[in-house]
């Protein structure tokens, strides 16, 4: 349209739909105002909403100067309307995506000071208690029944301090996506009796009752033994810790009818008289460093992580869990989890252990490659208290010049991974070529690492190691492995001699 801008002015405001609007485009569009904004600019803007039965309709107005005056002040003005919908549209929502991200940073922030907050109480923790008793039984050196105290209490806190870092590698590597299940064929029934002896060593110290009823047709399954074991051994550990003395927890493992031929699904139930949890916790149960606080368990010992890695664990099983609880009266949790199961007659896992005692180790002889001599004095002391000979050397290099020397003397070698010089991957395939090249029989060598991650695992394997023993050292675990090897390799030297 074309005339004054008077009369612009008045058929504009008549079209605008809403009344919140109108006010804010009466300022813009007064002749004084235009004069202001046009002054020092050829072109300005505005935004208008205008709604037009079911559409939701955006128009941008530009005013466009086409002459001034003298002074330049706008004498004629050109009027363009443009339907800017989409781009509106696209705007809010990309404006909202941007809110979204702010607020997951904002979120991510807050749990990162949170994390650091909890990790910083919960790490001093056993910290202050390990140099705590170190100094008294330091200072008490001659009362074998404080210093005695004293290391059991050292130890104790050790455990939970390595527990509350391996739930937190474990959280990490499941919400980076890097944690992967490694399934395999096991018996489910021999799981279920270990763990069940396992927590009875637990459940014994309080004069608890535990007990284990199964109804399993097909025991041996294809599945992830670990992380079934680190799901269920979690759940039991909380019913011992949050039960009375003299209460009763009880273990129940079935088989749940499946029309699927060679699937199955198994139902793991845990059932206490403990404490319970409140109904206004239990939606949180499964967050990260979620513990209820009262005066119950304010005391008693917790990362947080456990049930958090439980239900994340438990969901890569393609399962589910779920709780009951009632505060004062106890709690029951409910694994269900699917899983091909194997017709066959028995598992590695139902194997024989190797039995053995002193006198089948004294004589066979260990090299071990450690940098740290701190490490190394400790390993060293435990297989010499077995009655293992040790010779000790301080880098892969150095491991591999004494076998080069006398392969046949060692009847296995424990090889750190990280070493300067020579690490021990390299040394391990050294080794290897060493041994192809000389017709040697193979020497078993054991990775000794602090990262016991399924990639590492892998990697020692690749390189030509045989198994792993993880740090910091568990005695029993190191010399049950050592001497299974070590026997097996001099009861082959025997037969070739």
């Amino acid at each position: 349209m074309t005339g004054s801008f008077q009369d612009f002015y008045t058929s504009f405001l008549s079209r605008v739909p809403e009344e919140d609007q109108k006010k804010e485009i009466e300022r813009f569009i007064q002749p004084a105002h235009l004069k202001q904004v046009l002054h020092d600019t050829d072109i300005a803007s505005i935004l208008i909403h205008a709604p037009i039965g079911y559409e939701n309709l955006w128009y941008t107005y530009n005013f466009i100067v086409i002459s001034r005056d003298e002074e330049r002040n706008p004498l004629r003005l050109l009027v363009v309307r443009q339907n800017v919908t989409k781009l509106h549209e696209k705007e809010v929502h990309d404006t909202h995506l941007l809110q979204e991200a702010l607020s997951a940073a904002e979120k991510a922030s807050r749990a990162k000071t949170e994390f650091l907050f909890n990790m910083s109480h919960d790490i001093r923790t056993p910290m202050n208690a390990i140099m705590g008793y170190t100094d008294i039984a330091k200072s008490h050196c001659n009362d074998q029944t404080l210093v005695h105290d004293s290391l059991d209490k050292i130890k104790a806190s050790s455990e939970h301090l390595l527990s509350l870092i391996n739930d937190v590698l474990d959280m990490s590597r499941i919400e980076c996506g890097k944690l992967q299940l490694h399934n395999e064929d096991f018996s489910i029934t021999e799981s279920m009796r270990k763990l069940h002896d396992l927590v009875y060593m637990q459940a014994e110290k309080k004069k608890q009752t535990i007990t284990l009823q199964e109804n399993i047709e097909h025991t041996v399954v294809h599945a992830d033994p670990l992380r079934l074991n680190q799901v269920l051994l979690n759940i039991l550990s909380n019913a011992v810790k949050y039960t009375p003395e003299g209460g009763h927890i009880e273990i129940f493992a079935e088989e749940l009818i499946s029309d699927n031929p060679g699937h199955a699904v198994y139902q793991f139930r845990v059932k206490d008289d403990g404490i319970g949890m409140s109904e206004e916790y239990l939606p949180h149960l499964f967050d990260s460093f979620s513990r209820e606080f009262n005066s119950t368990i304010s005391r008693v010992q917790g990362t947080g992580l456990g049930m958090s890695i439980a239900k994340n664990l438990t969901e890569m099983m393609s399962g589910t869990i779920r709780v009951t609880s009632q505060l004062g009266k106890g709690s029951e949790f409910t694994v269900t989890l699917p899983a091909t199961y194997v017709e066959q007659a028995g598992t590695d896992q139902e194997k024989e252990d190797l039995h053995f005692d002193t006198e089948d180790i004294k004589g066979l002889k260990l090299l071990l490659a450690e940098d740290n001599m701190i490490n190394a004095e400790i390993a060293k002391m435990m297989l010499l208290e077995a009655g293992f000979e040790v010779l000790h050397v301080e880098n892969g290099q150095m491991a591999l010049e004494k076998i080069e020397e006398a392969h046949d003397v060692f009847d296995a070698i424990l090889m750190d991974v990280q070493m300067p010089v020579m690490n021990g991957y390299e040394a391990t395939k050294a080794i290897r070529e060493l041994e192809s090249d000389r017709k040697y029989p193979r020497i078993p060598v054991i990775a000794m690492t602090a990262n016991t991650f399924e990639d590492d695992k892998k990697n020692a394997h690749e390189a030509g190691m045989d198994d792993h023993i993880g740090k910091p050292y568990q005695q029993e675990e190191m010399i049950r492995k050592v001497a299974a090897y070590a026997l097996k390799y001099h009861a082959g030297k025997n037969e070739r001699s």
